[in-house]
C-alpha cells in the first residue's frame, strides 16, 4: 500500500474489517462477506486528503527542526540563546540581521574546522590540539539539549498523529457498518487479501464517507 502520512491505526491493522451486520436493519441477506479497496478509500475520502495535506506540512516543519537542531550543535549556550533572541525580534537592524546570519553559520564553519582537525590525527600541534577539545567539549555539551528537543519534538508528532487519526478510523468504521448493515454484509474483506468477490463495498463506502464531509472535518477542529 503506498505510504499515507496519517496512520490509519484501528482500520487497517488487518485483512479481515469484522461487522456484525444486524439483519433487521439489512435490506438483504444475499451478501453475507464483499470486499474493499481501503487504498482507494483513503486516497478517495476527501477530508483525509486534506487532513494529510495539513500533516504533511507539519510534519516537514518537524523535520526541518530536528535538522536545524544538529546544524547548530557546535554553538555554545550564549550563542544559541543570542540566536533564539534575534530570531524572536519582530524587526532587526542591519547590524542585528547581519549577527543572525553569521550565528547561524557558525556552527557549520566549526563543523568543518572540527572535521579538518580529526582528519590531521596524531599530527595536530598543541594548538590544534586545544582547539579541537574545545569544540568536542561544545559538542558534548549541547547534546543533552539536542537530544531533549528532539525527544520533545518526536512526541508532539506522534501525539498530532494519533489526535487526527482517530477520528478518521471511527468515520471509517462507521461508514463500514452503515454500508454492510445496508446490504447485509457480515464480514469485510480487504480486497489485497480476495482473488475474486461479486460485492465490493468501496464505491458505497466513499459516497458514505464523503457525503458526510463535513462532520468528519468537525472531528479534528
Amino acid at each position: 500500500m503506498r505510504w499515507l502520512w496519517i496512520i490509519m491505526v484501528g482500520v487497517l491493522c488487518a485483512g479481515v474489517l469484522g461487522l456484525a451486520s444486524d439483519p433487521a436493519k439489512a435490506g438483504t441477506t444475499q451478501a453475507p462477506f464483499a470486499v474493499i479497496d481501503m487504498e482507494e478509500v483513503l486516497v478517495g475520502y476527501e477530508a483525509y486528503a486534506q487532513a494529510n495535506e495539513d500533516f504533511r506540512t507539519y510534519f516537514m516543519e518537524i523535520e526541518q527542526q530536528l535538522e536545524l537542531n544538529h546544524q547548530l550543535r557546535l554553538l555554545n549556550d550564549s550563542e544559541m540563546q543570542e540566536l533564539k533572541d534575534l530570531r524572536a525580534a519582530v524587526a532587526l537592524t542591519p547590524q542585528q540581521k547581519a549577527r543572525r546570519e553569521e550565528l547561524q553559520g557558525l556552527s557549520d564553519k566549526r563543523e568543518m574546522e572540527l572535521n579538518a582537525l580529526e582528519a590531521k590525527g596524531n599530527e595536530l600541534t598543541p594548538s590544534e590540539k586545544a582547539r579541537r577539545t574545545e569544540l568536542l567539549e561544545i559538542g558534548a555539551k549541547r547534546s543533552p539539549a539536542i537530544a531533549a528537543e528532539e525527544r520533545r519534538l518526536t512526541l508532539a508528532r506522534q501525539k498530532r498523529n494519533q489526535e487526527m487519526s482517530e477520528p478518521f478510523n471511527q468515520a471509517i468504521k462507521d461508514a463500514l457498518e452503515t454500508v454492510a448493515d445496508r446490504n447485509g454484509v457480515s464480514v469485510i474483506f480487504t480486497k489485497d487479501i480476495v482473488l475474486w468477490a461479486k460485492t465490493d463495498l468501496t464505491e458505497e463506502v466513499l459516497a458514505e464517507l464523503n457525503g458526510e464531509q463535513e462532520d468528519n472535518l468537525s472531528l479534528i477542529h
